[in-house]
């Protein structure tokens, strides 16, 4: 699996003076294929799908998918082991934003 972070650049001194960190809560599942930007915190429990480009932060127990990855839908339970599929689908709720595009 193939997940790609930014967190700084070196060599760049008006870049360096500024800390650009990436954070990433417990319980949080990223998918394949997933590029997270400086600047960045991912809540506990939040789910980016696969081929997501994470350019904003993301709340926690929230679905973010898309370039960019954009909240499409709140997680009722984290998906972690022992956590089934048709328990984490049945439990996810649309957002408002996401029903509209």
């Amino acid at each position: 699996m193939r997940v790609l972070m930014i967190g700084h650049f070196r060599g760049y001194e008006l870049i360096t003076r500024h800390e650009r960190t990436v954070r990433i809560g417990k319980g949080v599942f990223i998918g394949p294929g997933t590029i997270i930007l400086p600047n960045v915190s991912i809540g506990d429990g939040a789910v980016i799908t696969a081929g997501s480009v994470v350019n904003r932060s993301v709340p926690p127990m929230v679905m973010a998918q898309g370039n960019p990855a954009r909240p499409v839908a709140r997680c009722g339970v984290p998906l972690k082991w022992g956590t089934s599929m048709e328990e984490f689908s049945q439990k996810l709720r649309p957002l408002p934003a996401a029903k509209s595009e």
